[in-house]
């Protein structure tokens, strides 16, 4: 990753929160909840964030236009501003069981990850993170347009 995209990434997320730390890692997107990190991976699976697009499209089409590696970012940001310890519990064992059923089946298959995506992406930590992000991101559209250059 061009040391000016990294700049720009951190630059954009310090706008959000400036207590929130920012490392860069080999791999996707995640956040650390209880330190305040946000991961910014070199790889992505393309087909994830594909799925990604499309599901938050569906919640709200007026995002289509907003660059989604930008709400992807936005996105591991609302795991930290919506953490909730009751909803934690209830999606370990949500998560558990879709992992399971995930496992026992080919990776390489498409409509096996659509599956598991569009039921991973309404778990209810992942969709409070990404209503969050959402409404962040239109109620922001300046900051968004400032940073549209960004890619992962």
């Amino acid at each position: 990753m061009e040391k000016k995209i990294k700049l720009g990434i951190y630059n954009f997320i310090k706008e959000i929160n400036s207590e929130l730390d920012v490392k860069f890692q080999d791999f996707d997107l995640q956040c650390d909840i209880f330190d305040e990190i946000i991961y910014i991976g070199k790889a992505y699976d393309k087909r994830i964030d594909e799925l990604f697009e499309n599901f938050i499209n569906k919640l709200d089409n007026r995002i289509s236009n907003i660059n989604p590696f930008l709400i992807e970012i936005l996105h591991e940001i609302g795991h930290i501003e919506t953490w909730d310890s009751d909803n934690a519990d209830i999606q370990d064992l949500e998560f558990a069981l879709l992992k399971e059923e995930y496992s026992l089946k080919d990776e390489n298959d498409y409509e096996n990850l659509k599956k598991y995506c569009e039921l991973y992406f309404k778990l209810p930590l992942e969709i409070n993170a990404t209503l969050w992000g959402i409404n962040y991101a239109l109620n922001h559209l300046d900051l968004m347009e400032k940073y549209n250059w960004l890619s992962n």
